[in-house]
């Protein structure tokens, strides 16, 4: 190697270590944008149906879960709270843990609920009623739902939705957090009052 000067390995080697430095960059970006696109949004509002839930009075799509929790199977009324939790996407939420915490007026303490969710799929939906016969007669709120979901590539999601009542009106605050190996790090976060809406078209 002594007849190589200094001058003459650099032309070499610079434009192989460019090239390497380059192809690692590209593959490493490759690598985080796949994880991106398989990465899923939950969405969740509060409905007021019947109890129990009639296909008649409300249109779901084809398939729709609903999942039976609390006192769901002993109580009937004609209204009470559905959580729909919808997966807005690109990618799939699997294991999904679900808690709900519900305020009863004149109650001191909190209702809590607890599903797990296997996956749901993109676009999809899944229907968790909030019933407990402590509800019966009183003003209720869901103060709080959490989701802790992972991606179709093990990355680890934290979902929080909190509501809370100021000067009669409610505030929703929402946050989306990436449950990083050393850091985690917040995808989404809002604030701000909660509208009323209502669905239109969910009559047959």
């Amino acid at each position: 190697m002594s007849w190589i000067t200094n001058e003459t390995f650099w032309k070499i080697a610079t434009p192989i270590i460019t090239f390497s430095l380059g192809s690692l960059f590209s593959y490493f970006l490759a690598k985080r944008q796949v994880r991106v696109n398989l990465r899923a949004m939950p969405h969740i509002d509060n409905l007021y149906l019947p109890i129990p839930f009639d296909e008649t009075y409300y249109k779901v799509k084809e398939n729709t879960k609903l999942y039976v929790v609390g006192d769901y199977d002993d109580v009937r009324g004609p209204e009470a709270i559905y959580l729909r939790v919808t997966n807005l996407g690109p990618g799939h939420m699997v294991n999904c843990k679900v808690r709900i915490t519900v305020n009863m007026e004149g109650h001191n303490e909190d209702l809590r609920f607890n599903v797990n969710v296997p996956i749901i799929s993109k676009d999809e939906y899944v229907l968790i009623p909030v019933v407990d016969k402590a509800m019966s007669g009183r003003k209720c709120l869901v103060t709080e739902t959490m989701i802790n979901y992972y991606t179709q590539l093990g990355e680890k999601f934290y979902f929080e939705e909190k509501t809370t009542k100021i000067d009669n009106k409610s505030i929703i605050s929402t946050k989306v957090i990436l449950n990083d190996i050393f850091l985690d790090k917040t995808i989404l976060e809002f604030e701000g009052e909660n509208n009323t809406f209502i669905h239109l078209n969910s009559k047959k």
